[in-house]
Formats: C-alpha cells, structure tokens, sequence
C-alpha cells in the first residue's frame, strides 16, 4: 500500500515535468527578446495640444517562434495530467478500479454537471468528492484557473497556442535623480503608454512622451498569451508558473485522502 507521500510523488512527476518546461519557456523568451525582434519608430503627435509629443510605434515585428508555443503547451498539459493521476490515486486508494472515465472533473460551463460529474469520480470517497465540489471547478467559480488551464490543454490539441509577439514589459524614463517607475494606467503625459500591456501591433503607437525624452527612456518587452476570449493578454512565462502555483497547491490539499 503506498503512503501518501508516495502517492504525491507520483502525481507531482506531472508537475516536476511542467517546471522544466518553465525553464525551457524562460530561455527561449529571454533570447528571442535580446534578439531585439522588432524595430521602433516615432511620429509627432498629429493631434492639436499634443504638438509637443511624440508616439512610439513598431515599424517591424518578427513572429514569435513557434516553439514558445509549443512548450507552454506541453507545460499546460502536464498540469492538467497531474490533476487526473490525482483522480485516478483518488479512486485507487479506495481499492476500486479506474475507468476510462476517471478524471478531475472541469466543466465548461458555470457550474457542475451531476451526471458528468458523477461518471469522473466513480469510486472516490464521499470526502473527496466533496473536496472536488468545494474546489468549483468550472468558468467563474472558485476553481476558475483549472478552467482556464483545461480550455488551454484542450487549444493546445487543435491549434498553436496564441503567443502575442511583444508586449510592453516596463518603462523607465532617466532623471538626474535616478530611474523611477510609473503605473501608466493613471498617469498620463508626459509619460504614457496607452496601450500598456497590449499585444503590440505594426504601427499601432503604445508610447507617448515629451519631445527629446526618448533619449531618456528605456522600453523593454516581453511574449503575451493571448486568449482574449479566456482571459486578458498574460506575460506567458508568468501564465505558466502562475498555473503550476495553482495545481500544486490544489494537490497538496488532497494529500489527507490519499491515505
């Protein structure tokens, strides 16, 4: 009979593998960012009372490699195969067989489908699946990130996931004083970045400033997941490690019912 720490051991294989495709993810990020893949321009502001500022734009973009896709999507599903070994120990541990369709449930919808529900969990403790309810895992509920991950592995299946070329990352504008942040999202010029955090566009300007500040200011940039219809555009090294902080911590919860 295995011991619960065992049992963890074996579910969190699933996890150890999505955090070495973190590390992968990190790499090729950092590289294709210091490949400087993009070239920026500026224009004086054309609208009146604006004669004193310049827009920054992209005038070149290189796509994102395909890879960065690919491994965050490997990640994604190894997050998501560590929540159904978790099911599948869940069952084994009552001493009743798996069946084809022993998973952790997810639901698309917002709430918990009881006939699914009951087929994915056949052969858990009553606590368990308790526990699984209490988790709402499904679109808004408690659990809404295990919806998003199991939307993500299921896009991951059909299709290269949406990787944004750039986004802003950061900016920082030089005084004599030092280098200073600024939440742009409520300061406007003389600094502002209007489409700060957006998937960045050919020509479509994310910059404003003064007129000879540029010499002053450092833009650096950063790879968006962008899956507007699951969630606002996230640095995707973020979204990925955000998502293992997730199932690790939701497995670690269950390790009292593996026993």
């Amino acid at each position: 009979m295995l011991t619960a720490n065992e049992r963890l051991a074996l579910i969190r294989v699933k996890i150890e593998r999505a955090k070495r495709h973190l590390v992968d993810l990190e790499i090729l990020t950092h590289r294709f960012i210091q490949s400087e893949p993009y070239t920026i321009a500026r224009k004086p502001h054309p609208e009146p009372g604006y004669e004193n500022f310049n827009l920054f734009f992209m005038s070149r973009i290189d796509p994102v490699p395909t890879e960065v896709s690919a491994v965050a999507g490997d990640a994604f599903h190894n997050l998501r195969s560590a929540l159904d070994h978790l099911a599948c120990h869940l069952v084994l541990v009552e001493g009743n067989p798996i069946s084809d369709k022993t998973c952790f449930p997810v639901f698309k919808g917002t709430e918990i489908h009881e006939s699914s529900f009951a087929r994915q969990v056949e052969g858990m403790s009553d606590a368990a699946k308790d526990k699984i309810r209490s988790a709402e895992p499904y679109k808004d509920g408690k659990g809404h990130n295990l919806w998003v991950l199991h939307k993500l592995d299921i896009a991951d299946k059909h299709h290269a996931l949406v990787a944004a070329l750039c986004r802003v990352g950061d900016i920082k504008v030089c005084f004599d004083t030092g280098y200073w942040h600024y939440d742009f999202a409520k300061r406007r010029p003389q600094f502002a970045a209007p489409s700060f955090g957006e998937p960045l566009e050919v020509g479509q300007p994310f910059f404003l400033c003064d007129r000879g500040t540029e010499n002053k200011t450092e833009i650096t940039f950063d790879i968006t997941l962008n899956h507007p219809d699951l969630f606002e555009p996230k640095p995707i090294v973020w979204a990925v490690k955000y998502l293992i902080d997730k199932v690790d911590g939701l497995i670690g919860e269950f390790k009292p019912l593996l026993v």
